[in-house]
């Protein structure tokens, strides 16, 4: 919660490790080491015998330990930093980053999609092949264990070994922002720090990725570490601190949530439940994200998944071709990269749905969203534990108000409503008058006119037929000599 400057040098720094709560090291410009034994309250100056820009620093134990340079250099220590000597290095590409699983074995990235391994402390480097896509600046590299690992870089690249780094998978992470780290709390948990504010979360071991929410898109974030599943920090530029004690899984803004519950999804029935979203009139929908938080069931190609909302169904997933278990922390967005029937269960991330979201712009945001899931076959159950919705939305340009004739005319509501093909409009006039029936679009633009011309007095209907109108909100309003009346209406 406070923070206490215990260290300031006119060069920066650009690393630190902690090889427990009192021992660490920072490096830095100008080939600067400094060391701690005290939990930071003093620090020591080490020579390093470099005099480029130490990138990071890396120690297996309190005696060995690791720096590289942006000169492609890496030095080793095994007195705990009192002495460093340099390894040699055959590969001439700057390094970023530095990480050591053991006194053995260890990594270095950097440049051109670098990846150097040495198995005997650094004794022989050699470079592995990654087969990547291109030449990507590596920037972080994290091991868990001696067989998994993870190196992530610009233009939202990742790499994930878990062979110990003899071969190297590039996942799709679905963004473009350069990482700058990449951290891990177990085999399954981790997490991405880099540009805009950007924090990726994977629960899968990193095959799959979604963003969560920091709230600092503008501040680039250097550096993501966590203590425990729940508490964790991150780091970035102008003193950015960002902190979570939720795992970061914090609620986005317009977001609306249902959690802590436990819908059972059965055998050949069918599931529902609803979120209530209330927003004035004016506003009309321009897109739509949803997020499964959680369904557990081991076999989600028995699923059929719909989103209903005023009288409109949308068809999330429907018999996913690849079969697994659980959707945990999926977001169906139609800007997503993957198709939601490209992926492969347990799904996790972000996903477009079998049926485009975009069927709901142009309706009102209000009202219940319905989320139903169908199991179709025998032999396996499940739940819903979470989910929720962010509906993106903007402001009714109606059209030109002109005084109301409610005494003269009476207009009904078209029906049906919502529609789709032809839907009736019916009116009833006391008196006769010139009529006109316009059909508007939402921001106003004229759309047709089906009636212009002299009407009796009485009832009068006509159909409209709606189909060639894309799914959204319109308006149409009749027009006589004492004045109008304009109602809405829904396509889909």
């Amino acid at each position: 919660k406070t923070w206490v400057r215990k260290l300031k040098d006119s060069k920066p720094f650009r690393g630190v490790d902690f090889i427990n709560e009192t021992t660490g090291w920072a490096v830095g410009s100008g080939g600067i080491i400094r060391n701690t034994r005290s939990a930071g309250e003093s620090w020591g100056i080490q020579t390093s015998g470099v005099m480029s820009h130490i990138n990071a620093v890396s120690f297996a134990d309190e005696n060995n330990g690791w720096a590289v340079t942006m000169w492609a250099e890496i030095i080793h220590t095994s007195n705990g930093g009192n002495t460093w000597t340099r390894q040699i290095n055959p590969d001439p590409n700057p390094l970023h980053d530095v990480f050591f699983v053991n006194e053995s074995l260890g990594f270095a990235v950097g440049l051109d999609s670098t990846i150097m391994r040495t198995t005997n402390g650094g004794q022989e480097w050699k470079r592995m092949i990654t087969r990547s896509k291109q030449g990507y600046r590596f920037a972080s590299v994290f091991f868990i264990d001696k067989s998994y690992g993870w190196v992530a870089g610009i233009m939202g690249s990742l790499m994930l070994t878990t062979d110990g780094g003899d071969t190297w998978t590039q996942i799709e992470t679905g963004v473009d922002e350069t990482f700058n780290d990449v951290f891990f709390i177990d085999h399954m948990n981790g997490w991405l720090s880099g540009d805009k504010g950007t924090i990726l979360r994977s629960v899968n071991g990193g095959r799959t990725w979604f963003r969560q929410h920091t709230g600092v898109s503008t501040n680039l974030l250097c550096s993501v570490n966590f203590r425990d599943l729940l508490n964790g920090c991150a780091t970035g530029e102008g003193g950015t601190i960002i902190t979570t004690n939720n795992g970061g899984f914090g609620k986005e803004p317009g977001t609306f949530r249902h959690e802590f519950f436990q819908i059972p999804i059965q055998d050949l029935e069918t599931a529902r439940d609803s979120i209530y979203v209330f927003l004035d009139d004016e506003y009309y929908l321009t897109d739509m994200e949803v997020f499964i938080d959680s369904i557990l069931h081991p076999s989600v190609s028995d699923l059929e998944i719909y989103l209903e909302h005023n009288g409109l169904i949308d068809t999330l997933m429907f018999h996913v071709p690849h079969n697994g278990s659980n959707i945990i922390w999926t977001r169906f967005s139609d800007h997503a990269e993957r198709n939601i029937n490209t992926g492969i269960p347990s799904f996790s991330g972000e996903y477009r749905p079998m049926q485009g979201l975009s069927l709901f712009q142009g309706t009102s945001p209000s009202g219940y969203w319905s989320l139903r899931i169908h199991d179709s076959s025998a032999g396996n159950s499940g739940s819903l534990r979470s989910w929720g919705l962010r509906p993106l939305y903007s402001r009714i340009t109606s059209v030109e108000p002109v005084p109301h004739a409610v005494d003269a005319v009476l207009l009904e509501q078209n029906f049906p409503n919502p529609a789709r093909g032809l839907t009736l409009i019916r009116w009833n006039q006391k008196e006769s008058s010139d009529i006109r029936l316009l059909i508007y679009s939402i921001q106003g633009r004229l759309i047709s006119e089906p009636v212009n011309s002299c009407m009796p007095a009485g009832e009068h209907s006509i159909e409209v037929n709606v189909s060639a109108l894309p799914p959204g909100i319109y308006f149409y309003r009749l027009v006589t000599i004492y004045g109008s009346i304009t109602r809405k209406m829904i396509v889909y």
